[in-house]
């Protein structure tokens, strides 16, 4: 005979009870992966969630509250989400669908209803460890950050940032002396270098009791900065007197050149040579430094006003790549020290500090307040002259 090609089945109907326990129908964005279907530790999970009812709530509110489901299955690598309220899922849909579920031991299908709606899932992958050592930045965080900005900041931002760190005390007098001092051999013998953005200050000695000692020449002007400065013109100049006048007329050199020639040419009493030829190169080069200061506050300069190995020296040792190239605020009081600092070694520790103003361009006040900040002491109060004792008494520093 045939065999039998229909059965008899028992069909049983479940009405939906309006709570979130299934079943639910899911649209998958993409087909999951096989593994998701069988058992071990990639089997995806679902998991229902509803809002909790609240009785202070009206009971349309309840409703309404209880109708918002959310279903989410997870594998360990993915995790699918789907609800019923936002704005992708199908709760307008007007169809009502229903599961049948077979019992082959007593041969039934039952029917469930399910909720009027198909959840869309969305897919999202979890981040997990795949076993990478993370990476550990032995950085601070401040030096991580500022990293970053010279690195990726703007113009603007770096130069913000530059000027924060200029009121950010990060260690004690101290601290700042040992390391400063610690750097002295290094700074004389090796080539030009950038001036410390932090300490301003040239390689010196707080402690000694020999004023010339405080600040080496070696440490304010290295004998390489001066080695190729041609000093015969000048020399020729100062030596002749009428020469001299004619120059100090034509204000072809500064004013505290000028006092120092003056004064050496008073205690030499008409004997010469006034200086000798490593004199003649740091007084020259004093001049060159106070030119290359008023010269780098203008927008275009003119290279030409000092020789090209000053030049060099000069815009290696003051000047950064920061802003486009100009002279940060730090470089200017650096450079500004170092004038200070070599001008006091050529007049024996003693400067009339409105000489220097004038030539600085700057008002006497503040050639007073940078004079003070290298360790110098004002006379008195009737006078602008200040002095560099030992031993070195540096201000105290404070946040401005």
């Amino acid at each position: 005979g045939k065999e039998e090609l229909f059965m008899e089945v028992t069909i049983k109907y479940k009405p939906h009870d309006d709570k979130p326990s299934g079943p639910f129908i899911v649209n998958f964005p993409n087909p999951p992966p096989p593994s998701a279907f069988e058992e071990g530790e990639d089997c995806l999970e679902f998991s229902a969630y509803t809002h909790k009812n609240d009785s202070s709530s009206s009971s349309s509110s309840q409703s309404s509250k209880r109708r918002k489901v959310m279903i989410v299955g997870e594998t360990p690598k993915i995790e699918y989400r789907g609800d019923n309220y936002s704005s992708d899922s199908l709760i307008d849909d007007v169809s009502r669908y229903v599961v049948g579920v077979y019992n082959k031991n007593d041969n039934t299908v039952q029917l469930y209803d399910s909720n009027a709606y198909i959840f869309q899932l969305r897919q999202n992958i979890k981040n997990y460890d795949d076993g990478v050592e993370e990476l550990e930045d032995e950085r601070d965080y401040g030096t991580q950050t500022s990293d970053l900005i010279r690195t990726f900041g703007s113009r603007k931002a770096r130069t913000r940032h530059n000027v924060m760190m200029q009121n950010r005390l990060t260690h004690t007098s101290e601290e700042v002396m040992d390391k400063v001092n610690s750097s002295v051999e290094n700074y004389s013998q090796g080539d030009v270098s950038q001036v410390d953005a932090i300490n301003m200050l040239p390689p010196h000695n707080a402690k000694t009791k020999d004023v010339s000692a405080i600040y080496p020449l070696s440490s304010v002007i290295a004998d390489y900065e001066i080695k190729d400065v041609e000093i015969s013109e000048f020399k020729a100049t100062i030596e002749n007197s009428k020469s001299w006048n004619e120059a100090i007329k034509s204000s072809k050199y500064e004013k505290i050149i000028i006092d120092a020639v003056a004064s050496q040419r008073a205690s030499k009493k008409g004997k010469t040579p006034l200086f000798n030829d490593a004199q003649y190169k740091y007084l020259l080069y004093l001049s060159y430094m106070i030119k290359y200061y008023i010269y780098c506050r203008k927008t275009k300069v003119d290279e030409s006003i000092l020789p090209g190995s000053v030049w060099s020296c000069l815009k290696k040792k003051f000047r950064t790549d920061y802003g486009g190239g100009t002279m940060t605020p730090l470089a200017k009081n650096a450079l500004l020290a170092h004038i200070i600092i070599l001008s006091l070694h050529i007049h024996h520790y003693k400067i009339d500090a409105s000489i220097l103003a004038d030539d600085l361009a700057m008002k006497t006040t503040l050639c007073i307040e940078a004079a003070k900040a290298v360790g110098c002491k004002r006379i008195d109060s009737a006078s602008h002259d200040v002095k560099l004792t030992a031993p070195l008494s540096l201000p105290s520093l404070a946040r401005r």
